[in-house]
């Protein structure tokens, strides 16, 4: 969603189309949107599939994704695997940091969409795993953020999970 601020004015426009008016503040504002999951997701396969809520509909342009990613195993030798699809690519680099431990995390960097970075290791915690994208697109389209459990074993996307993507040109 964009940023839209949490005051609404009731103050009707000037004439003055040099000022700020209350229509400018009562707008959403482009190039910046968050989205979050409402609801646990729960997998059982290794096929990726788009987290519920977090896809963004983009045009041609750079953007910078950042998602944080509250997952739950249902096992510690289950790990998570997230990727990122989206509309023609020109350019991305993507990168994933895990938590294998309380105290130890693993990163892995991809350069193409729906490319696995994998975890092989999960606290049975409720843990963030972090995802990073820079991504240029050539055409309009969807850029989502996808998931699966790393092997055939229960796992957890849970609510509150967001992601945020910028355009910066």
């Amino acid at each position: 969603m964009p940023i839209k601020h949490l005051f609404t004015s009731g103050v009707s426009d000037g004439a003055d189309a040099t000022l700020v008016r209350p229509s400018n503040w009562n707008a959403n504002h482009d190039g910046f949107w968050t989205n979050t999951v409402n609801a646990d997701i729960v997998k059982s396969d290794t096929a990726l599939a788009d987290v519920t809520g977090l896809t963004f509909a983009v045009g041609v342009g750079t953007f910078i994704l950042e998602a944080v990613i509250m997952s739950l195993a249902a096992a510690a030798t289950t790990g998570m695997t997230l990727a990122v699809n989206g509309p023609t690519l020109t350019y991305m680099q993507a990168a994933a940091e895990f938590y294998t431990t309380a105290s130890a995390k693993a990163t892995v960097a991809v350069t193409a969409y729906n490319t696995a970075m994998t975890s092989t290791a999960q606290l049975l915690t409720v843990t963030p795993q972090y995802l990073y994208a820079y991504i240029v697109v050539s055409a309009a389209g969807t850029i989502a953020v996808r998931w699966s459990p790393e092997v055939a074993a229960s796992a957890t996307v849970k609510r509150g999970s967001f992601a945020t993507l910028f355009q910066v040109a």
